[in-house]
């Protein structure tokens, strides 16, 4: 494949799913002109819808079959989200331990996210170039385990550099009213009792050399890959797209046709250059450090990304009783020009 502006990657990828499943668009169109309203906003089209939609038989499906909800997804608004290169390192090697609830991932800017990571070497021949991910509704499990997150990894394997699209399913929550937090997700992924899509991922869970290289990814990169997700599902995330467009579509509403609502999907993808303020700044600090000033300056921090992290403050007067709150603080700038405009805050999710 060969990739610029209009031809990315992710677009490549849908181009390719048309190529091989060439009804599987008008299926959706007719599913959601026929139930849309039947699911929650945040969801596209629920995976079931699709496997349910179609004529093929369950065990005659094959593996790729199942990437098409999360590409019909993408395909809503194509959205690319391209990090500033001084910006994506930290947050790549933030930490996600503690209590970071899985809840702020319904404040996703798009129904998918295509997120470029860069070439990352994931070992075995395996480069990621990047991820699509995606909000699910597993509509045939009970309603405690109903919600999911969808990560597809775009990668290129071996010495040929074939192209492959990997799949994986994450549980957003285990009971009702309870949301887990982002670790406690990626330790249940890797628990065949704890998660229902467990066998339907055939091509990790084969043979122990693959299970071992499962480990390893959801170990070292996941929390990485939800580091970046997390940073998009911030309020004050920054987003930069062109003239035509100024922020991201999130949910647009369907096109009413005499067959009933339909998504028109976008003549191309939009990227947006995500975070490009914080690393403006961070690259203008630098510019303006000298070799003069460096004794005065080493008094002060550097511009950094300040891990995402818990806070704990109290409130009150301090004559009455107070309480203590917490709140969660994604990643932000520390000592970059205009941080009060730049820090990027989540609220709950009703």
């Amino acid at each position: 494949m060969t990739y610029n502006q209009t031809h990315l990657r992710p677009n490549a990828h849908l181009i390719e799913a048309n190529k091989r499943y060439p009804h599987a668009w008008k299926l959706i169109d007719k599913y959601i002109q026929q139930y849309h309203n039947n699911w929650p906003q945040w969801c596209f089209i629920p995976t079931e819808a699709i496997f349910s939609s179609t004529p093929i038989p369950l065990d005659e499906i094959e593996i790729s079959f199942m990437n098409l909800p999360i590409l019909s997804a993408w395909r809503a608004t194509q959205g690319v989200y391209r990090f500033d290169p001084d910006v994506i390192e930290p947050l790549w090697d933030s930490s996600i331990k503690g209590n970071i609830p899985t809840d702020v991932l319904f404040r996703m800017p798009e129904w998918c996210v295509y997120v470029e990571t860069g070439k990352r070497d994931l070992g075995n021949g395996i480069i990621m170039h990047g991820f699509f991910a995606c909000l699910d509704l597993a509509m045939d499990l009970p309603s405690e385990k109903s919600e999911w997150l969808n990560i597809l990894l775009d990668l290129e394997l071996g010495r040929n550099g074939r192209d492959a699209l990997s799949f994986y399913s994450f549980p957003l929550k285990i009971s009702a009213g309870v949301s887990l937090t982002i670790e406690e997700l990626i330790s249940i992924y890797m628990d065949d009792k704890g998660n229902a899509f467990f066998p339907r991922d055939p091509t990790l869970w084969k043979e122990p050399i693959n299970k071992a290289f499962a480990q390893n990814f959801c170990d070292n990169i996941l929390p990485r890959i939800f580091s970046l997700l997390i940073y998009l599902c911030s309020e004050n995330a920054e987003y930069r797209g062109t003239a035509d467009n100024t922020t991201p579509s999130k949910y647009p509403a369907p096109t009413k046709t005499k067959n009933g609502p339909r998504f028109f999907p976008p003549s191309k993808p939009a990227v947006w250059d995500t975070a490009w303020r914080i690393g403006a700044s961070i690259r203008s600090y630098r510019e303006k450090s000298t070799a003069s000033n460096e004794n005065e300056l080493g008094r002060v921090k550097r511009p950094h990304i300040r891990r995402a992290h818990w806070h704990s403050y109290w409130t009150g007067s301090l004559e009455s009783e107070r309480s203590i709150l917490i709140k969660w603080l994604p990643p932000i700038p520390v000592n970059v020009d205009s941080t009060e405009d730049l820090i990027p805050t989540v609220r709950g999710v009703e």
